[in-house]
């Protein structure tokens, strides 16, 4: 897996996959909202039930902006 870094534009609002060098195999990921902080990749996302509980218990009230996030993240990390 190679080592990026996925980071909000704020100027567009989308999420761009880049370079970076934060070692081998490591997944990067800067973006300015509610979110940042939160471990977004140690849940099983199987599907919205999960993330509504997993929501509720981190305390995160968008769970619709939490759900489109985490679409687009791994939507990316699938086409590298």
């Amino acid at each position: 897996m190679p080592t990026c870094l996925i980071h909000n534009d704020t100027t567009d609002g989308n999420l761009n996959r880049k370079g970076a060098d934060e070692g081998p195999g490591v997944w990067f990921f800067d973006f300015d909202s509610s979110f940042a902080g939160h471990p977004l990749l140690d849940v099983d996302w199987g599907n919205r039930d999960i993330l509504e509980v997993y929501a509720q218990e981190m305390d995160i009230a968008d769970v619709d902006g939490l759900f489109w996030l985490i679409t687009k993240v791994f939507f990316m990390l699938r086409r590298s």
